[in-house]
């Protein structure tokens, strides 16, 4: 199917990609414009960087969009996702240096994938990853994450199982929400997907009979076709399903019905007068097209849009800045990014920490999707206690303004045989080692952080000190950790420590809580109605903590706790 439309082609700098500027009806983009949404697919991230779509949202639009006189000024943001079905035409002579624009006609070219088997998408959306990370063509099969697929998806399907065997509910622990080992060693999302959408495509080659049904493991086919369209929606998404909504009801209405069966008794045939009266009640949307498939420059784009005009939270930013590219791509847009304020290495240091199984925050930390009030710590506090440890800077205990991670920072690193080897490694100091995006702090974050929770946390939901849920724990909240990460750096600035290997932090942790009474979190602290992150009490629990852990003689009462310390 080819669509249409006039429009005007113009360059904002002579050696900068192509706009094309043009309206069209809500209905018909809705055919060609793909959006890939950031969802959860069982446990995995696609690599889309829409939003869910908002059902008020959607609904408030719709009720915008039924009244004629309203207008929405902003254009739909699109770009080309597969070029060779997106072709530009002028219709006059090339525009003149000054002027840079263009009349001429676009023309989109969609393919009907409605008949193409489940399999054959999938295969599709493949080689799309393939293409953009080339190092996959040339993968292994994930034998390991297929072998674990494959056992749930044969419980799943009792119809292609021998019919004697008994059919059993799915009570095995490596469900596609706990996948278990990284099959690669990078931090490219890219590739975690690859080896998530690979898996589920040999499980669906190696049957001996084609597969019919609409997903396989969470992955449904109308997720996968978004990216094989010829377009990607890069903004927009509500005001064209609010568009779509309000065309729908104007053609469901009492009105419209009776005309249109009117028009079908007059001997009109039926389905030219319902294609004729969609396009005379759609809505035209503007639409701005980036004519350039270069998924780099759509991150960017939604990014920038978002950040800088309609702000996104900081989880959602951050998990789409950190999963949506491959290395290779975020390379190459990196640095607009940075001059954009985006917090580039924050958010993929954060989304390692949340993603990686070794990781004690893999899965505690709200990435944006829906995770709002679910118990999870917040993406910024994930965000500082990293740059502590990675930037060694900001380890101050509340209330006190030594920085304890600067001084072990300047005192001990030169010294550290962890940061010894940064001239091999590419750096020119041990502090840019140390804190690159893979660099030594990482294992030494991960390692610190787990003998923390084994020494002081639990796993049990209901304890004062588990591991998990801000609002309810002793422990897991910005206010303690915080303040167990800035007293692990005062150690090691008082005792003098060197940090020679990632496993020796583990080493560090036992020596630091060696006299410490596993069960100082594990207390009902009482603390309904009282505000952890406030100034009295984050320095209140900064006293009781470090007293207590250089002469643990007694534990703080419990009582103490609601105390907020007024300064002197």
């Amino acid at each position: 199917m080819e669509y249409t439309y006039q429009g005007i082609s113009t360059l904002q700098v002579e050696e900068g990609v192509h706009l094309v500027l043009f309206s069209a009806p809500a209905h018909e983009i809705q055919q060609w414009a793909g959006i890939p949404q950031r969802q959860l697919w069982g446990n995995e991230e696609p690599i889309g960087f829409q939003r869910d779509l908002s059902a008020s949202r959607v609904g408030q639009l719709a009720e915008f969009y039924a009244v004629d006189r309203n207008v929405m000024q902003n254009p739909l943001l699109a770009a080309t996702q597969q070029d060779k079905q997106v072709a530009w035409s002028p219709t006059e002579a090339t525009p003149s240096a000054a002027s840079r624009t263009q009349l001429g006609k676009i023309t989109i070219s969609t393919a009907d994938l409605s008949d193409l088997p489940l399999l054959e998408v999938m295969e599709r959306v493949l080689s799309r990853l393939e293409e953009r990370d080339h190092a996959l063509k040339d993968a292994p099969p994930p034998q390991e994450r297929i072998d674990q697929l494959k056992a749930i998806f044969d419980r799943s399907q009792p119809d292609i199982l021998d019919e004697e065997a008994p059919w059993e509910e799915n009570n095995d622990d490596s469900s596609p929400e706990d996948y278990g080992e990284v099959l690669f060693d990078t931090e490219s999302h890219i590739h975690r997907f690859w080896i998530e959408l690979r898996a589920r495509v040999q499980i669906l080659r190696d049957l001996e009979r084609p597969y019919t049904e609409s997903s396989v493991l969470g992955f449904s086919r109308e997720a996968l076709e978004a990216y094989l369209q010829p377009v990607l929606l890069v903004d927009g998404q509500h005001r064209l399903a609010g568009a779509v909504a309000a065309l729908e009801k104007t053609l469901n209405s009492r009105s419209t019905r009776e005309a249109m069966a009117e028009s079908v008794v007059d001997g009109t045939d039926a389905e030219q007068v319902r294609l004729d009266t969609r396009a005379r009640f759609a809505r035209h949307l503007p639409v701005s097209m980036l004519m350039t498939a270069e998924s780099a420059e759509h991150v960017f784009q939604f990014v920038v849009v978002n950040q800088r005009a309609t702000p996104i939270r900081p989880a959602l930013l951050g998990s789409i800045v950190a999963t949506s590219l491959a290395d290779r791509e975020l390379d190459a847009v990196a640095s607009r990014l940075r001059q954009a304020g985006i917090p580039l290495e924050e958010s993929r240091a954060i989304s390692f920490m949340t993603r990686r199984p070794e990781s004690p925050f893999f899965g505690r930390v709200r990435r944006g999707l829906g995770d709002e009030g679910s118990g999870l710590l917040d993406w910024t506090v994930m965000g500082n206690l990293i740059g502590v440890f990675r930037n060694l800077r900001g380890g101050r205990l509340w209330g006190q303004r030594p920085d304890h991670a600067d001084r072990w920072r300047r005192r001990r690193l030169p010294e550290s045989d962890i940061a010894s080897s940064y001239a091999s490694n590419g750096f020119e100091t041990r502090d840019q080692y140390w804190s690159s995006a893979d660099g030594p702090w990482r294992e030494c974050f991960i390692n610190f952080w787990n003998s923390v929770k084994d020494r002081l946390g639990s796993d049990d939901d209901q304890a004062p000190n588990y591991w998990g849920d801000p609002r309810q724990s002793n422990l897991f909240n910005k206010v303690t950790l915080h303040i167990l990460q800035a007293d692990f750096f005062q150690y090691m600035c008082d005792k003098e420590v060197n940090i020679n290997s990632a496993d020796q932090v583990i080493t560090l942790v036992d020596n630091w809580l060696s006299e410490v009474n596993p069960q100082y979190f594990s207390r009902d602290w009482k603390l309904s109605g009282i505000k952890k992150d406030s100034t009295g009490i984050r320095n209140q629990w900064a006293i009781l903590w470090t007293d207590y852990r250089k002469d643990p003689v007694r534990m703080p009462s419990p009582a103490a706790f609601r105390k907020p310390l007024v300064s002197q």
